[in-house]
């Protein structure tokens, strides 16, 4: 099977999480950061304890930042806003 064929699996019942799983694990093993992304969420969203989601949701984080690139593609850095620069003006 190739991203393709997973991607058309998960199309046919969006609501079962067993095909995520499935797609998850096969981009584990492509050396693809979306496949331990999509574990995380699945954790997340059926952990109870708020420690045990906040740690997930650091390591999270960590990948979002780490494999931004590969993720998202490049995109500009915004300017940081200063106190002199409102980010909302009023007329």
């Amino acid at each position: 099977m190739n991203d393709q064929d997973f991607l058309a699996e998960i199309a046919k019942d969006p609501q079962c999480g067993e095909s995520y799983l499935v797609y998850a694990d096969w981009l584990q093993g492509n050396d693809d950061p979306r496949g331990e992304l999509i574990i995380l969420d699945d954790t997340i969203a059926k952990e109870e304890r708020w420690l045990g989601r906040r740690i997930m949701q650091r390591r999270r984080e960590e990948l979002l930042h780490v494999h931004h690139d590969r993720l998202l593609g490049p995109l500009p850095l915004a300017k940081p806003l200063s106190r002199e620069q409102p980010a909302i003006r009023f007329r």
